[in-house]
């Protein structure tokens, strides 16, 4: 598989998790890589140019946009687009994706999102490619078209490109634009490639479509859940979370609770990860986490305002730093 520019794999090692946990769990980039091309030792990852094949699997997985290709999507014809993988023997005629594996969710919600319900796939002979998907995007369809079913919304149908598929396509990019916009794009230089806000990808903005008949069971590609009867209150993964899936908020009755917000959760795993009691997971492909409720109470040794689950309350009026210091300590000694 030959190296071109639009294979190569461009990073923004600023916005993987690494950087804001060195200890973060979140190895999808390294675990999908078929050639072993990803190194995660520091804050941010390196990958290997010369091992690398631009296989583009760690752009479909990673959802912090820390990977990014150059090559684009192809445009639709109505509501249908015909995806081509570099590695198809009519490459070299039609704008081609890399491996078409490399396609996700976030791909797939940019397509929905721009009237696409039928995709056409051309592929190479991908039993024997060099780079051996990890991942597949039959695999990625029907995840998407369970997250589209469960919001009463339509999904994406994919079929093989026949020839005749591949010709009408071949008619419809040879066939001369007239209009004075594409005219004009001639003179556009192409917009540089920027890392996208996960708040503001096209999955998020599809995530918050629809009308689920069922709220509860609509699904989310990552959900984040805590655990009442683990969870101390500490705060810690509210205030890791980089999105807001996870969030201090006051209910209407002014109650404090922890409010989760899937839409938002990229699957980082950050909160799972500073958790020390074990009382966040993320649960991929699943429904929204349960509110926990806060109660809460000032210290009685440093009277600090605080909160606690129900579950966990303190039965001696502490709050968590002081049941593990010696609160009858001084905290500060001044020397003369």
């Amino acid at each position: 598989m030959n190296r071109t520019d639009s294979t190569r794999i461009h990073i923004d090692g600023a916005a993987c998790v690494r950087s804001r946990l060195l200890l973060a769990g979140c190895d999808a980039c390294q675990r999908i890589c078929p050639v072993d091309a990803i190194d995660l030792g520091a804050r941010r990852p390196k990958v290997d140019t010369l091992s690398c094949t631009g296989c583009g699997a760690c752009v479909a997985v990673c959802m912090e946009g820390v990977f990014s290709q150059p090559a684009p999507l192809p445009k639709p014809q109505g509501d249908t687009m015909l995806v081509q993988c570099r590695c198809h023997s009519q490459a070299k005629n039609i704008p081609a994706t890399n491996c078409i594996h490399s396609i996700g969710l976030n791909d797939l919600a940019r397509m929905w999102l721009d009237g696409v319900r039928h995709l056409l796939v051309a592929t190479g002979g991908c039993p024997t490619c060099e780079a051996a998907p990890m991942v597949w995007i039959e695999t990625a369809v029907a995840d998407f078209n369970q997250l589209a079913d469960s919001r009463a919304l339509p999904g994406i149908e994919m079929a093989i490109a026949s020839k005749r598929d591949m010709a009408r396509w071949h008619q419809a990019l040879d066939a001369p634009d007239p209009s004075r916009r594409a005219f004009l794009r001639r003179f556009v230089a192409p917009p540089a490639n920027e890392t996208p806000d996960p708040e503001d990808t096209p999955l998020h903005k599809f995530l918050i479509q629809g009308h689920a008949p069922d709220p509860a069971k609509t699904l989310y590609p990552f959900s984040p859940h805590i655990d009442a009867t683990r969870c101390t209150g500490c705060d810690d993964c509210v205030n890791i979370c980089p999105h807001d899936a996870l969030t201090l908020i006051k209910a209407q009755n002014g109650k404090s609770l922890y409010h989760c917000a899937p839409e938002r959760c990229t699957g980082c795993q950050l909160c799972s990860d500073i958790c020390d009691v074990q009382a966040v997971g993320v649960q991929g492909m699943g429904h929204r986490g349960a509110d926990i409720l806060l109660t809460r109470f000032h210290c009685r040794a440093c009277g600090v305002e605080t909160h606690s689950t129900s579950a966990q309350a303190p039965e001696n009026g502490l709050c968590r730093i002081c049941q593990h210091t010696d609160h009858h300590k001084k905290l500060f000694v001044v020397l003369d």
